[in-house]
């Protein structure tokens, strides 16, 4: 049997479904951030079935085998009921729950609940083989749409679940779709009952899910040698996952063996050299230039934040980065050092608080570093648009903005080590191995994130001041781990402070 949630997988990759079906204890479980995320979602499309009052909601529970539920949604249906949630459709061995099917006229509209704040194209294939199993059933739809989060809705007072969810029509992506549906559905039931696992390349990646079933990938080969190919680094997944097919074709399997004919992005190309040359390559006057245009105070910044579908507090919207904790580290001209920080302890809204402390702590002059300014940029952006009231301030701050990870996805400094890559915690290592994430309480933003949300939002962990705790030291080393950088960086061009 084939169910859409085994059809989505077989288009992610088809190995992937294999598994599923063959070897499941082998596909990796989800750690508690990712649990975290999967109880939301379904917490969201509980309250979204809400939006259809009078619908008559099915429970797989309450029936022996899914025919018998498909007999009962078939019966539902016939009889004129208006809306049926968790309808059960099954046909020629493909099964499919639909979140809502409703009555118009001589036909009905499908419904898929996604706790997101837009339609994606795995919705889309979801809703394609639905409609394919329901059509095959007879049961003819005319139009299908996605209920998911509103991102305009702003909270005031309880949730409003009339303005937090929204309808999308995907009908004419849908029946795009469905004209290829039938063809891959019956390839994916093929190697569901096959003995033998298809390729497991990389090349037949599919839906964006390159960064998750490389987890799988890895898991089946894990004697890769480092610096494989399956290394290089990339920004476009889909087009390096085929590149990596067509290495794999020639027997290529070391970086060092990559043919100089190749063709490859920029940034592979020099991943490629330095780790062919096997030697760190640095651009002393591409750094020093950068780092020229730096001007004193430097404020050192890094933000925590949650993002839920439900706005947390008023003032809010749906998946929002509401920033909950900040560290500043501040150099002064002769290279003095000073830190300070904030932390929201209370179950309120974080923003007027820190917003109130920022201005406090940051001077109108002075560079303010961070590593991948998109993030704390975009929350500026979302201050200036909620509080208007402190635009100018925050506009102020993105002018000054200096992102110190440019030293490193712009390829000043190349080390084989960093594979392509400039993340912090990658390149905290390579220039600073004295300091280390790997010994605090909280080693990344995911479990931060979570951590205060339960121990403050929620009000659910009994390890709150640990909690708290480990917070402080955690941000504390991200802007202390720049301080560090940039020193290093000084050094390597003999730049004095």
């Amino acid at each position: 049997m084939i169910s859409k949630t085994d059809y989505i997988t077989y288009l992610k990759h088809p190995a992937w479904l294999w598994l599923r079906k063959h070897d499941p204890d082998f596909l990796p479980t989800p750690d508690d951030n990712s649990q975290a995320i999967i109880d939301e979602g379904r917490e969201f499309e509980k309250l979204a079935e809400q939006i259809f009052p009078e619908a008559i909601r099915l429970d797989r529970n309450d029936y022996a085998d899914m025919q018998e539920w498909a007999d009962e949604t078939k019966a539902l249906l016939e009889q004129g009921v208006d809306t049926i949630l968790q309808a059960a459709f099954l046909y020629d061995g493909f099964l499919c729950i639909a979140d809502a099917i409703t009555s118009d006229g001589d036909a009905y509209t499908l419904t898929e609940i996604k706790a997101t704040t837009s339609p994606d194209k795995e919705h889309i294939c979801d809703l394609a083989f639905q409609k394919t199993v329901i059509e095959w059933s007879g049961f003819p739809v005319r139009t299908d749409q996605v209920l998911h989060a509103n991102k305009e809705y702003l909270r005031n007072g309880e949730i409003k679940l009339e303005d937090i969810v929204m309808f999308t029509d995907v009908t004419d992506k849908v029946n795009k779709e469905v004209l290829n549906a039938p063809e891959k559905m019956r390839e994916a039931a093929k190697i569901a009952e096959s003995d033998t696992m298809p390729s497991d390349s990389l090349r037949y990646v599919g839906l964006g899910a390159a960064g998750e079933y490389r987890d799988i990938f890895y898991k089946l080969h894990p004697d890769i040698p480092e610096y494989s190919i399956y290394d290089l680094a990339s920004n476009k997944g889909v087009g390096t996952d085929k590149l990596i097919g067509s290495l794999e074709d020639n027997d290529v399997k070391l970086i060092v063996d990559i043919p100089d004919s190749t063709k490859l992005q920029a940034h592979q190309q020099d991943q490629v050299r330095v780790t062919k040359l096997d030697e760190v390559i640095v651009d002393k006057e591409a750094i020093r230039a950068f780092l020229g245009d730096i001007e004193s105070p430097a404020y050192f910044l890094d933000y925590e934040s949650i993002n839920h579908i439900f706005p947390p507090f008023d003032h809010t919207f749906p998946y929002q980065q509401v920033v909950f904790q900040y560290s500043l580290h501040i150099m002064q001209e002769d290279g003095t050092l000073t830190h300070i920080e904030y932390l929201h302890d209370t179950s309120t809204n974080p923003a007027e608080s820190v917003i109130a402390h920022l201005k406090q702590d940051i001077g109108s002059t002075g560079s303010i570093i961070v590593w991948n300014k998109t993030f704390e940029c975009s929350r500026h952006k979302e201050y200036a648009k909620l509080y208007p009231e402190h635009a100018p301030f925050f506009e102020d701050l993105n002018e000054r903005t200096v992102d110190l990870a440019d030293v490193f996805s712009k390829r000043f400094y190349l080390d084989k080590r960093l594979k392509g890559k400039y993340s912090i915690k990658k390149v905290l290592p390579l220039l600073c191995p004295e300091l280390s994430y790997k010994t605090l309480g909280i080693q990344e933003g995911s479990t931060a994130s979570r951590s205060w949300r339960e121990a403050i939002v929620d009000g659910t962990r009994p390890d709150r001041d640990q909690i708290l705790a480990d917070l402080r030291e955690y941000c504390g080393l991200d802007t202390y781990a720049m301080v560090a950088i940039y020193e290093k960086l000084k050094e390597l061009i003999e730049v004095r402070a």
